[in-house]
C-alpha cells in the first residue's frame, strides 16, 4: 500500500518523550511541530537551552533546531504525538488523563480526520474508552522503553517497540515514521498491557536484587558476589524460563526454598526485611 508522506507532524508535551519523538520526526525528514502549555519551557526551547538533565539531547537540540517549529498555540496537523503526563492519583481515581483529555479535545476541535499516537503510560482498557469519547479521532497507543538518564542510549538500541491500533491501517500510517523496523503491531490492550509489564518486571528484579542483599548483608556475606555469580547463569536464572503463562511452579526446591527465607521473619525483624535500598 502506497502512503503519501506526512507534510507536516505535532508533537504535544514536551518532556523527555516528547523531545525525543520530536528529534526522531526531525531526523527522519518531517516538519515537526512541539507544542507545549508551559509557555517558559517553549521559550527555552526556542533559544536551544535544554530544560532538563538528560544525556546528548542539548546536542539534538543543537543539531535539529531548525527542522523544528516550537509553538505555543496547538498546531494543525494529521498525524499527532501526544507525550503528556499521566500521574497517579490514588487506588480509587487511578491515572490523571486529564492532561491527555485536554489534549485530545483540542486537536478534535481543529479537524475529524486525525490520527492520535499515544505515549503515555495508561492502564489496560484508557484507549478503549477515549477512543469512543473522542470519536472519529483515530487513537493509538505507541508506548515508550526509555529510561530516564539513558534516553537517547536507549533510543538507539531499542529492541522492542509496540503499536496498538484498532485497525491495520493505523499502523501502516504509523510505518511512515519509521521509529523501529521491528515494531510489532497489537491491540490496544495488548499495548498498554506490555508497557505495563516491562516497569512491573523491572521492578521486581530490582525488588528481589534488594531483598537479596538484604539477605547477604545479615550474614556477612557479599551481595555482589552473589549476584555476579547468579548473573552467569543464562540457562534458568537470567533467561525465558518460568516466564510464559501457566502452570511452571513446581519441584520440592522452589516451596521448600521460599519457606525458608520466609522463617527467617523472627520477632526481631530482621534489618535485611526493612524497606531500605542497598547502598
Amino acid at each position: 500500500m502506497s502512503l503519501v508522506k506526512a507534510k507536516s507532524v505535532s508533537v504535544i508535551g514536551l518532556g523527555r518523550v516528547g523531545l525525543l519523538t520530536l528529534f526522531h520526526l526531525a531526523r527522519r525528514g518531517f516538519k515537526a511541530y512541539g507544542f507545549d502549555i508551559n509557555e517558559k519551557l517553549i521559550g527555552e526551547l526556542k533559544n536551544k537551552t535544554q530544560p532538563f538533565k538528560e544525556p546528548e539531547f542539548n546536542d539534538l537540540l543543537n543539531k535539529y533546531h531548525k527542522k523544528i517549529k516550537f509553538v505555543i498555540h496547538p498546531p494543525q496537523s494529521r498525524y499527532y504525538f501526544i507525550c503528556v503526563p499521566t500521574p497517579f492519583h490514588n487506588k480509587e481515581q487511578g491515572m490523571d488523563l486529564s492532561f491527555l483529555r485536554l489534549a485530545l479535545g483540542g486537536i478534535k476541535k481543529t479537524s475529524v480526520k486525525k490520527y492520535v499516537f499515544i505515549r503515555s503510560t495508561l492502564s489496560p482498557g484508557t484507549c478503549q474508552k477515549l477512543a469512543a469519547e473522542f470519536k472519529p479521532l483515530k487513537l493509538c497507543y505507541f508506548p515508550e522503553f526509555f529510561r530516564e538518564g539513558c534516553f537517547v542510549e536507549d533510543y538507539k538500541s531499542s529492541s522492542l517497540s509496540v503499536f496498538g491500533s484498532q485497525n491495520i491501517k493505523s499502523f501502516q500510517m504509523f510505518s511512515q515514521f519509521r521509529f523501529s523496523k521491528d515494531t510489532v503491531f497489537c491491540s490496544l490492550e495488548e499495548a498498554e498491557i506490555l508497557k505495563i509489564a516491562c516497569n512491573l518486571f523491572h521492578a521486581l528484579k530490582i525488588s528481589f536484587a534488594n531483598e537479596v542483599g538484604r539477605l547477604a548483608k545479615r550474614f556477612k556475606a557479599s551481595p555482589h558476589k552473589i549476584m555476579e555469580v547468579f548473573l552467569k547463569d543464562k540457562n534458568l536464572n537470567i533467561s525465558e524460563k518460568y516466564l510464559n503463562p501457566g502452570f511452571s511452579y513446581g519441584g520440592p526446591c522452589l516451596s521448600k526454598d521460599i519457606c525458608s527465607i520466609e522463617s527467617l521473619q523472627d520477632t526481631q525483624k530482621p534489618q535485611w526485611l526493612l524497606p531500605r535500598s542497598v547502598e
